[in-house]
């Protein structure tokens, strides 16, 4: 199983609120799995995305050939529980508030 949610928010951390910045309190998304070949207890700290969660549930299906042959972005998490801190680069992106012109 693997639970998500909304990123999070900014609530006095560095003087700021709101969620509009790249800080870790705001982009960061909560993110929790269990299940068969999952270490209990264990928490990741390699860099993580919501790509890595279709990636996930195909290699959790035993279908993880369908990632290279569908040309899919991420990576397992269930190669990454358990295993020491990799180096990845993950994309994040904020989309600012669109301004509407009245006229």
């Amino acid at each position: 199983m693997i639970y998500t949610s909304d990123h999070g928010d900014n609530l006095g951390a560095r003087g700021l609120w709101g969620k509009a910045t790249m800080y870790e309190e705001s982009a960061g998304i909560p993110m929790l799995m269990t299940g068969e070949g999952v270490p209990a207890g264990v928490a990741c700290p390699t860099p993580v995305t919501l790509c890595d969660v279709s990636t996930t549930i195909l290699d959790a299906l035993g279908a993880a050939d369908a990632t290279a042959e569908l040309g899919l972005p991420g990576a397992s998490l269930l190669d990454l529980a358990g295993q020491p801190p990799q180096n990845r680069t993950v994309l994040s992106q904020f989309h600012t508030y669109e301004r509407k012109l009245c006229r």
